[in-house]
């Protein structure tokens, strides 16, 4: 079964949170979060696999430090497989005091999407959300331009 790597993520699990230097006008902060794939659907692929326009669902746990901190829901539309195989997904992450949107292309390896808002602690986030695919999710290390 195909199965695709977002972040947005990719797009949450919490896991070390660090915070990085001020700049003039804003702050970053940074999150490792671990998510893991628990209930994926794919809607529209052909015989051969996804054609463009297929949809992936699915959802995750998210994890810092080992310990449960949240779940993703995320939503691919499959693009094509010229020159790569590419997904554009959107993810909401739900963590402690608040949501984080993410959205971008996707890639069967590491990936960055963009951070293009929040809710409670995050509202009006941005930054981003690099990807690094596991054997049963990734690793997303979140940067937020608080």
């Amino acid at each position: 079964m195909f199965k695709p790597t977002v972040a947005a993520a990719v797009v949450l699990a919490v896991g070390c949170v660090a915070y990085g230097a001020q700049a003039a006008t804003s702050t970053h902060r940074t999150m490792r979060i671990v998510a893991t794939q628990h209930d994926f659907h794919e809607i529209g692929a052909g015989k051969k696999g996804p054609v463009p326009g297929s949809l992936f669902v699915f959802s995750e746990r998210l994890a810092q430090s080992g310990k449960a901190t949240g779940s993703d829901h995320i939503v691919c539309t499959f693009t094509g497989s010229w020159p790569v195989e590419t997904d554009f997904c959107r993810a909401m992450f739900t963590l402690p005091g608040g949501t984080i949107v993410a959205e971008g292309a996707s890639a069967r390896g590491p990936f960055t999407v963009a951070i293009t808002g929040g809710t409670g602690r995050y509202a009006g986030a941005r930054g981003v959300v690099h990807a690094t695919p596991t054997k049963n999710g990734e690793t997303l290390d979140f940067v937020i331009d608080a």
